[in-house]
């Protein structure tokens, strides 16, 4: 067995390994795990020892959860939700469809599960209605017992420590997280960084297996405060607060990013960059080689509207063209530094 190998920083991976969804606080390495988000765990590259405790591993081993190398999220819009302006009083019913459209991802083979109260308009920041939460926390227990992959939730909006909270008591994998670092106007008003408090959080609940992956620049949101500060600013911040992988979107929902983005993203950090929006059956070939994971919406949806119902045949064309190129460009190794891009 290789002796063990200490380090103070993070691993420094090659562009999309596999993704070990676990905690991020691992110091000792027998040998060291080139995946993505290895913090300590046991892998498939050898036995990981994180921090010198085998026990903590064994107890945690049933409940790490893997994403592949270039990894779908697809995302299930859940319905108006108690306290919202368009609930209309019928839990059930909320309930059913999403647990539905989660079966129609299962068939369909996606990698992850990110569940959003989208319908809740006008969105609102924290505190949320409780009764909302009480049922989104009800809706994602029952998908944790019905789904193996990993899932994440995002509450909007910037209720990230709601999101968090959620995540914990349900099992599940990551959030994704708007504002974490610096402040931008979005359709609420003003939104605060808070990285400091999701993560002093995340430690009170003893919840460091669960991911944090945080928007920058985000989509729907002025960023006129932080005009002086370009993507890869914005992305080395995230990353010194600790973050562990960002999202990059275009402006508005639907819309695909720019590639000169996601080109910035990737010569920042060593981090995943995931892309956030404007995924369709025709442009994902094109973008697979610049992010590590794709979070899906609108594009499964009638006519590629963010809120319309879930069309299995949409889904399923997307799922024909990506599962194919993503093979292709894996076998290929074309998944190079964007600096050769």
């Amino acid at each position: 067995m290789n002796a063990t190998r200490r380090t103070s920083k993070r691993p420094n991976p090659q562009v999309s390994r596999g993704v070990h969804l676990y905690s991020q606080r691992s110091t000792r390495y027998l040998p060291a795990c080139p995946d993505v988000f290895c913090r300590g765990v046991l892998c498939g590259t050898g036995v990981t020892v994180r921090c010198g405790v085998i026990l903590d591993i064994l107890l945690l081993m049933k409940t790490i959860r893997t994403l592949p190398p270039k990894f779908l999220a697809a995302m299930i819009a859940v319905l108006p939700l108690p306290g919202s302006p368009l609930y209309d009083g019928d839990n059930q019913k909320v309930m059913d469809q999403a647990l539905a459209d989660l079966e129609v991802y299962k068939k369909a083979g996606v990698d992850s599960i990110l569940f959003e109260n989208d319908h809740d308009l006008p969105y609102i920041q924290p505190p949320l209605d409780e009764k909302g939460i009480v049922l989104m926390t009800k809706i994602v227990k029952e998908a944790r017992g019905r789904f193996d992959g990993p899932i994440g939730i995002q509450m909007l909006e910037a209720a990230n420590i709601t999101s968090l909270e959620i995540a914990a008591e349900a099992d599940l994998d990551y959030i994704r997280v708007e504002a974490y670092i610096f402040a931008h106007v979005g359709g609420s008003g003003i939104i605060n960084g808070s990285a400091g408090k999701i993560l002093r959080r995340r430690k009170e609940l003893k919840a460091e297996h669960i991911k944090v992956f945080a928007d920058v620049k985000k989509k729907h949101g002025s960023h006129s405060l932080t005009i002086d500060l370009d993507i890869k600013d914005e992305i080395m911040q995230a990353e010194f607060f600790l973050v562990d992988g960002v999202i990059v979107t275009s402006q508005f929902t639907g819309i695909n990013p720019d590639k000169n983005d996601l080109v910035k993203a990737k010569s920042a950090t060593k981090l995943p960059v995931l892309i956030g929006s404007g995924m369709t059956a025709e442009n994902i070939q094109e973008y697979l080689p610049f992010a590590d994971g794709f979070i899906v919406g609108s594009y499964f949806r009638r006519d590629g509207k963010f809120l319309e119902k879930l069309e299995p045949e949409r889904l399923q064309a997307f799922m024909n063209v990506f599962v194919s190129a993503r093979k292709s460009i894996l076998h290929s190794g074309n998944i190079a530094s964007m600096d050769d891009t």
